[in-house]
């Protein structure tokens, strides 16, 4: 019986070094939780639109990738001008997931060059703000077509 007790107490022992890593020096990757933080990744932060008529609304996309372990929340914060304006609330991709931000032009009542800017903040401690741009020349439809 005293064999039985003391196997048991060995086999308890063992589990317990092999659940807290002792064994492979305080890292066991089955048993740890490791929260690795999102990791926002632009491939591109400017759009030339070129010429565009002046009334006409044009949709810009920036692709986005989380290449982090945890989600990755975007919030747009402001933009230079109420002409431009990102599509979607909050913006949320999951480890690994890729998207696209999505901005409108409306070029009504604009005329001549411009550079406009969207600012947006995430919960990547890499990227914790960025700012994508779009620049276009809004001309009259005369003008566009020559």
């Amino acid at each position: 019986m005293k064999f039985i007790t003391k196997l048991s107490w060995c086999v308890g022992v063992l589990a317990i070094i092999v659940a807290t890593g002792w064994v492979s020096g305080g890292r066991n990757d089955d048993f740890a939780v490791v929260d690795y933080p999102a990791v926002a990744v632009l491939s591109r932060t400017a759009w030339e639109l070129g010429p565009v008529e002046n009334g006409s609304i044009h949709t810009v996309k920036f692709p986005i990738k989380n290449a982090g372990g945890s989600r990755l929340i975007i919030h747009a914060r402001s933009s230079s001008c109420d002409c431009i304006a990102a599509d979607q609330g909050p913006f949320i991709l999951m480890p690994g997931e890729s998207g696209e931000l999505s901005a409108k032009l409306d070029t009504h009542n604009l005329d001549g060059s411009y550079m406009l800017e969207l600012d947006y903040e995430t919960s990547a401690p890499n990227l914790p703000t960025f700012r994508l741009a779009v620049s276009a020349m809004v001309r009259s439809t005369q003008e566009v077509q020559q």
